[in-house]
């Protein structure tokens, strides 16, 4: 089985800790922070530059590529928000059809959000 790990930039640290926890499952994961050009586009953000429209077309369509190879998602939601961790669960949910499994932390009014509620399986714990 192999999955994509969508989460928040802003928590790549405990993106890489819950990637190292599925692939001792035995599971392959794909993580859209690990590319070849993620320095430039780190490099970026630090000095609060725009991304542009060459290195935002690559990482969308890069992002896109990832998801189709895989079985699933696994996302995590947080209170760090992430308009790109929604997008790739809307993707792999509606339109590919994939299985999301929701990581869901946030504190919000509701439980889970309506969205994530009918999109994904949701979870509030890693177990």
């Amino acid at each position: 089985m192999k999955v994509y790990l969508a989460h928040p930039f802003l928590d790549m640290t405990y993106g890489r800790e819950l990637q190292a926890k599925i692939e001792a499952l035995g599971i392959t994961v794909l993580n859209p922070f690990q590319r070849n050009e993620q320095v430039v586009y780190e490099a970026i953000i630090a000095n609060k530059e725009v991304f542009g429209a060459t290195h935002s077309r690559n990482i969308v369509e890069g992002d896109l590529r990832l998801i189709e190879q895989v079985d699933a998602v696994v996302a995590i939601c947080n209170d760090k928000a992430s308009i790109g961790t929604h997008m790739e669960v809307f993707y792999a949910s509606r339109i590919l059809r994939r299985k999301v499994f929701v990581l869901y932390q946030k504190s919000f009014p509701v439980k889970v959000h309506p969205w994530y509620e009918y999109l994904a399986m949701n979870y509030s714990t890693e177990a």
